[in-house]
């Protein structure tokens, strides 16, 4: 039986856009997840209009900073996506605690116990960093992209329509590595 090392666990992914939003149509994580659930729980209570209430002390001073003293409900969002916000909300209030708990749990689960624990030290890095994996998405298209001469490799998607062009070229990458296009030709919104 091959044991993993502490590092190779990845146990939640997303993309985040060039806005420095979640692209909620690309995530993965492990079935019962923390960030997951709390996402979960976080858009219900939106729904239900008591977002306020469930959130952390800590994360609703944070939105207040960030958003001048404002929390989106359902009766004034201000064009927020709900599944990209309560996803990143959800991130930033799970605790590295709960992380390392639902690890833990995880390899017990799959029968790696104590004596496979890893004894290397991770110094600073928290559980959300040493767990999860971001990809960022950007456009081949980007004049930053171009000038830089980065991906000049990776095949451009037509497009008939010229608005739409910058969008059907856009990818998900980390590193120098790009691993797909986050549209599909001829799907929706239009064309590519």
């Amino acid at each position: 039986r091959i044991i993993p090392e502490e590092d190779d666990i990845v146990t939640f992914s997303t993309v985040y856009d060039k806005q420095g939003q979640f692209h909620q149509a690309f995530t993965a994580a492990m079935p019962g997840h923390p960030v997951m659930k709390r996402s979960l729980e976080y858009m219900v209570a939106f729904y239900e209009e008591n977002f306020g209430q469930v959130l952390p002390q800590r994360i609703i001073q944070d939105l207040l900073k960030a958003h001048d003293n404002f929390i989106p409900s359902i009766t004034n969002s201000e064009g927020m996506a709900l599944g990209s916000y309560t996803l990143y909300v959800a991130l930033c209030a799970t605790s590295h605690e709960e992380w390392e708990e639902y690890v833990r749990g995880l390899m017990k689960d799959h029968g790696y116990t104590s004596a496979h624990e890893s004894k290397k030290s991770h110094g600073d890095i928290v559980a959300k960093r040493r767990y999860a994996r971001y990809l960022y998405e950007i456009s081949l298209d980007d004049e930053e992209v171009t000038r830089l001469g980065l991906w000049a490799d990776v095949p451009r998607q037509g497009s008939g329509f010229v608005r739409k062009r910058s969008i059907c070229n856009n990818v998900c990458f980390a590193g120098r590595q790009v691993y797909f296009y986050s549209r599909v030709p001829d799907s929706r919104p239009g064309p590519c």
